[in-house]
């Protein structure tokens, strides 16, 4: 099984990528009230796995104050994704998670 940071970094044909602009543009719709946690994990087909850490990312986002500093959180995934997914820094999950305060 494929946890989020595998479908977000790690590059394989066992399980479909999901793309961190992806994840990024789901936690702010979330973060709006938009959708639904499990609407997100629907319709992006998440993995078991993929689908607890995602939890964790909401739950990240649910411990924000005001809608201001929840963009802020989303926003602050959205920049460590991208230097993960680009191999510079973050490459494995611990550094990612820590980096993320999660």
């Amino acid at each position: 099984m494929a946890d989020l940071f595998d479908q977000l970094f790690v590059r394989s044909n066992a399980y479909e990528k999901i793309g961190v602009h992806t994840i990024h543009a789901a936690l702010v719709d979330y973060a709006e009230g938009e959708s639904t946690r499990t609407q997100i994990k629907n319709g992006l087909n998440m993995e078991t796995d993929a689908q607890t850490d995602f939890d964790a990312l909401c739950d990240a986002i649910d411990g924000e104050t005001g809608i201001v500093n929840k963009h802020r959180w989303a926003t602050n995934f959205h920049a460590v994704g991208l230097i993960a997914e680009t191999e510079l820094k973050y490459t494995t999950k611990s550094a990612f998670k820590t980096r993320l305060g999660l």
